[in-house]
């Protein structure tokens, strides 16, 4: 596996080169987190929320296996679902109440704030049950939760008293020893861990849990009333396997069952830290004390400006009849429905035809569908299930110029009644995340329709997504991108969702001294774990590394020498475009190949902001393009040899096109000109 091992050496220089990103994600969202405090405190709930590091899964556990899937809320597995080879930006929540600690992402923080504002002003009152539903969900909380690792190097030793790094922050001498046997014959190594130091008072139970090759190996809890801390033992032999290479190491995780005491110190350093702002202060503006590059003149040409791009969305509908698969046709009511048979699975597909191949590395990230409901012919809704569960998705077939993603939608998986009168319809949304190396993710969500018939169906043997695109239900799209700036060290002060400025280095907020001090601490684990490498060689094992005074030395250090990125970064963003009634309608000849005068025939149908394309004037029949008259130019082309042409241009790309007369050519001119406008 070169490609692998190329990619996760990769991964750890990057990290261990810059953390700007993290620090930038972590400087950019205190204020949020701040407001979110406030909004619990006024809700009377016991809830603690404040900024955090997701480790990456090569770094530990994040959930025990003694842990239900139930006793997780849906935020805490979205977050942890698809972990990074980097680290990334969180949000940790605790519940005093239930001693619990939940991890969720910044997207998921912005969406609870949205919900506790809205609770507020509805003038809920204090210990409102619905309040916490709404937060952690309907299942319990999570009893364990990862309080320690330790990096256990593959090199034969013994060693006592090592270290273990305390992963929420907390203060102790934490340690256990450990013995490494390697059996580089049989591919394996054999990993013994006992003598365990740990306060009794933080805990009341204790286990060890390791993954490996995708699978987890976890210890029975033990009891601390019962049992003292150093009868917590583990004792596995993990095997390499022949086609990866030889690790350098693996992460023990020692999760507990925290008590009071253990929250009640971790809320204690959160305010040392936030409270360190006038003794830091010095310090903390020594980490941008490097000279600020003065800013050069860029030429026109090199600037960057937000571009629009159209989108159209085709989704396709195939259920099972009989054991066969089979198209479901499509009623062109309005709005398109199919008919389906009730609970039975559907496969959908969905095709993302854009209009430039510019956006190189666009890919589907997931494909979710919720938000359903029944309505009726008046709009009036009769259940509603507002939840987006993950589709299964199945490998489909090449397409070429555009995005094709299948996945497989059970309706019986959401909390509705399906209508029993034919007059009622129900309305799904399908949420569809695109994402690419230079954007962030994007959301793009389009309103499905549905009734339902009574005769049987089977599930076939296999779904098999169809080569080609029966009656689809169009949706058009506008991708909008937006340069990000990419920040610097010394633009770190400035970056705040409040647009905070700071004014000098002795008056630095105290959110600043949390993000910078989770940085710190990030880069510090990792060249900790450099230096365990390479005296476990030796047979030694490094002591824990102290925080000096001068706390954030490292970073500056670290970021002495850096520079902004000159990779595009671009704000990426998907909205659902209502086309207007048609202004114009016609045949129009467009150019497909200049060096060989081919010339394709469409009927054109000009509806604001957006040209449609058909094959034929029938509107029944399925878009063949959708062009986005984005900052749309138009230009008449006289030439001899193509008579009545003319040119659009727009912010994406550029067309040549070809009318039946010149009256023709100059009617479509005249309604382009003013599409951008309308």
């Amino acid at each position: 596996m070169p490609g692998a091992v190329a990619v996760r050496r990769a991964c750890e220089q990057w990290c261990g080169t810059t953390v700007l990103p993290l620090a930038e994600a972590l400087l950019s969202h205190a204020a949020l987190v701040r407001e979110a405090n406030v909004l619990c405190m006024q809700l009377g709930l016991h809830v603690r929320v404040q900024l955090g590091v997701q480790r990456p899964a090569r770094c530990g556990d994040a959930h025990s296996c003694h842990d239900s899937l139930l006793a997780h809320s849906e935020a805490d597995l979205r977050t942890h679902e698809h972990a990074s080879a980097l680290p990334r930006a969180a949000v940790r929540v605790m519940d005093m109440d239930a001693c619990a600690i939940h991890t969720w992402s910044l997207e998921h923080l912005r969406h609870q704030v949205s919900i506790l504002q809205r609770l507020c002003r509805l003038g809920r009152a204090r210990h409102d049950a619905d309040a916490r539903t709404v937060l952690f969900g309907l299942g319990a909380a999570p009893a364990y939760v990862a309080v320690a690792t330790v990096y256990v190097p593959w090199h034969d030793g013994a060693w006592s008293d090592v270290p273990l790094r305390a992963l929420h922050g907390v203060p102790g001498h934490a340690s256990c020893r450990l013995q490494v046997h390697v059996m580089r014959a049989h591919h394996a190594c054999r990993i013994h861990a006992d003598e365990l130091v740990w306060d009794a008072a933080l805990a009341t139970e204790l286990h060890w849990q390791v993954t490996w090759a995708a699978q987890s190996y976890a210890t029975q809890p033990m009891d601390l009333a019962l049992h003292s801390a150093s009868d917590v033992r583990f004792q596995r032999t993990l095997v390499v396997p022949h086609d990866a290479p030889w690790p350098d190491g693996v992460h023990l995780t020692l999760f507990a069952r925290p008590t009071r005491a253990y929250l009640a110190q971790l809320e204690a350093q959160d305010q040392a830290v936030e409270h360190a702002v006038g003794l830091r202060g010095r310090d903390l503006a020594l980490v941008g004390a490097a000279p600020t590059p003065c800013p050069t003149r860029v030429h026109e040409r090199y600037r960057r400006w937000a571009s629009s791009y159209g989108v159209l969305l085709r989704v396709l509908a195939t259920e099972a009849h009989d054991g066969a698969m089979r198209t479901v046709r499509v009623q062109r009511t309005q709005p398109p429905t199919w008919t389906l048979a009730p609970g039975a699975p559907v496969l959908l597909s969905a095709l993302l035809q854009l209009e430039s191949h510019e956006l190189h590395g666009l890919h589907v990230q997931k494909v979710y569908m919720g938000d359903v409901c029944t309505v009726d012919a008046g709009g009036a809704c009769y259940t509603h299930d507002p939840r987006f569960l993950v589709l299964q998705r199945i490998p489909s077939p090449a397409t070429h110029g555009a995005l094709r993603v299948d996945a497989l939608w059970v309706p019986d998986a959401h909390d509705h009644v399906p209508p029993t009168q034919a007059a009622r319809l129900v309305r799904a949304m399908l949420r569809i995340v695109v994402a690419s190396p230079a954007t962030q993710p994007a959301l793009c969500e389009v309103p499905l329709w549905f009734r339902w018939h009574t005769a049987p169906t089977g599930a076939p043997s296999a779904w098999t997504p169809p080569t080609t695109m029966g009656p689809t239900v169009d949706h058009l799209c506008r991708l909008t991108l937006t340069p990000q700036p990419v920040h610097s060290p010394h633009e770190l002060w400035h970056v705040d969702t409040r647009d905070v400025q700071v004014p000098g280095g002795d008056a630095l907020c105290a959110w600043h001294v949390r993000g910078l001090s989770l940085v710190r601490d990030v880069l510090a684990e990792h060249k900790f774990e450099r230096r365990i490498v390479a005296s476990a060689r030796h047979g030694t094992y490094p002591s824990a590394p102290a925080i000096s005074h001068d706390s954030f030395e490292l970073l500056r250090d670290h970021w002495a020498n850096l520079r902004p990125s000159t990779a595009p970064a671009w704000l990426a963003h998907v909205e659902r475009v209502e086309s207007s009634v048609a202004a114009l309608r016609g045949w129009l000849h467009l150019a497909t190949d200049l060096l060989a005068h081919t010339w394709a025939p469409y009927w054109c149908e000009l509806c604001a902001p957006f040209l449609l394309l058909r094959a034929s004037p029938s509107p029944t029949r399925p878009l063949e393009r959708a062009l986005l008259l984005h900052n749309v130019h138009v230009n008449a082309l006289k030439l001899p040899d193509m008579p009545h042409t003319f040119a659009i241009y727009t912010g994406a790309a550029s067309y040549l096109c070809r009318a039946s007369s010149d009256a023709a050519m100059r009617a479509w001119m005249h309604a382009l000109a003013p599409a951008d406008r309308a």
